[in-house]
């Protein structure tokens, strides 16, 4: 992975947006594991996006309508 594409990689995933697709060779593999643990360790990464929550109460609503 160029060092762009580490940058982007991390970019994507600390924002929590979907990363762009990489080739996870031997030398990349440890830098994309780092990136996953910092993006875990945040605080409120284990809470589902309130995007989530809204559409599931949507479709629940309607559902049991």
């Amino acid at each position: 992975m160029s060092r762009g594409g580490i940058a982007a990689f991390v970019e994507d995933l600390l924002l929590n947006r979907r990363s762009r697709m990489i080739a996870a060779t031997a030398d990349n593999v440890a830098a994309m594991r780092a990136t996953i643990e910092l993006r875990a360790a945040q605080p409120g990464a284990s809470l589902p996006r309130s995007e989530f929550v809204a559409e599931l109460h949507h479709r629940l609503s309607e559902e049991l309508s």
